[in-house]
Parts: structure tokens; C-alpha cells; sequence
């Protein structure tokens, strides 16, 4: 997140970032600024994940979504209901991630790919390894990796430490299956998809 890069770059702890965004969002409360309340929240589940405590992450964008839908503000779902898929991958609860990993991305295809998907195909690429898909998951990786490209490009999106190690084991867990060559192959042919097609191709789980 924005919150544990500014923290590396000023030599803050992870923990010391926590204690930093509830006392924002202490003072927020106070102010009845629910906008800030809502976005220094985000940071914290974020920080939260860096610190593998996963419950306290994924209970706070469950309770996130539960509001917004209270509010029929479901034009606001698609960025913590991705949040709470990747929380569940980090947490290894693969079993919880994948009908919500189904859900969102069907409700990407019914709005016709207006936003970003690439995260939702790398959740998709890490439930497949884990189910012992190996094509599967080389190739949604490769999608995954070439429709957020751009976004990395431009530091809209960056992988912190704890999606690299998800990323790690993913990958390790698909060459396991296919070997080395055939990872490539497959990979190589998983960065040629459109949203379109990966959207499929995960959704095949």
C-alpha cells in the first residue's frame, strides 16, 4: 500500500504504521469524517497483511462490504471485495477464496471489463496452483501479469512483500507440475489473453 512504502522510506515499522492509522482513524471518528475513516481503514487491512494477521485484515473489508451493500452503494464493492479475495489467498484459505474470486469476476464480465482485473486473475492463478492445475495457473499468471503491466509501469500498482511470497509459492507449486518448460510455454501463452479470455479461462475452476 501507499501507507508501507511512505513507512520504508522514513524507516517506520509496519507496527508503528498500525499505531499511526488508528490514531487517524480515532480522530476521524471524532470528526465524523467517514470518507478518511473508510480509506485510512483500507490502509490498515493492507498493513495488517504485511504483518500476516489476516483475521484482523479480512474483518475489516467483510465489514467494509457488509456497509456499502447496506448502502446499495455497490459501484463501491469492486475494490474491497478484491481486497478480501486477496486477504483470503495470503491467508492460504483458498477453499474461501475461490466463489468469491467467481463472484466478482462475473460481476466484471456483466459490467464489461470497465475496471482493472488483473489482481482478480492472479487470485485466480493462485486458487489454480493450489488445486493442482498447473496449466491453469502458468497461464492465468501470464495474464495476470500482462494486464497489470501498465498499472506497474505507472506505480498505480506494486507488489509488496507478502503478494511476492503468495506469487512465489504459486509459481513454485505449478512448476512442480508442469516443469520448467512447459511453465514458460504456458505462461507465455497466459500473457496473450485478453480480459475477455482470462476472465474464462479462471472461471473454469
Amino acid at each position: 500500500s501507499t501507507t508501507n512504502r511512505i513507512a520504508q522510506q522514513r524507516g517506520l515499522t509496519l507496527q508503528q504504521c498500525v499505531d499511526i492509522e488508528l490514531e487517524v482513524i480515532a480522530l476521524a471518528t471524532k470528526a465524523q469524517d467517514a470518507m478518511l475513516i473508510a480509506s485510512r481503514r483500507g490502509a490498515l487491512a493492507s498493513t495488517y497483511v504485511q504483518l500476516n494477521r489476516f483475521t484482523e485484515a479480512t474483518a475489516i473489508w467483510e465489514e467494509s462490504i457488509a456497509s456499502l451493500e447496506e448502502l446499495g452503494a455497490h459501484e463501491l464493492l469492486h475494490a474491497p471485495r478484491n481486497n478480501l479475495l486477496l486477504g483470503r489467498c495470503h491467508a492460504r484459505e483458498f477453499d474461501a477464496a475461490l466463489p468469491l474470486m467467481r463472484s466478482c469476476l462475473r460481476a466484471e464480465r456483466r459490467t464489461g471489463f470497465r475496471r482493472e482485473i488483473g489482481d482478480l486473475i492472479f487470485s485466480a492463478a493462485c486458487i489454480a496452483s493450489w488445486r493442482g492445475d498447473g496449466d491453469r495457473a502458468a497461464r492465468l499468471h501470464g495474464a495476470a501479469d500482462a494486464l497489470r503491466e501498465d498499472a506497474y509501469a505507472t506505480g498505480q500498482l506494486y507488489k509488496d512483500d507478502a503478494e511476492v511470497v503468495l506469487e512465489e509459492e504459486s509459481f513454485a507449486r505449478a512448476r512442480v507440475l508442469l516443469g520448467d518448460e512447459v511453465f514458460e510455454r504456458d505462461y507465455a501463452t497466459g500473457m496473450a489473453l485478453s480480459k475477455s479470455e482470462a476472465c474464462d479461462l479462471a472461471l473454469q475452476s
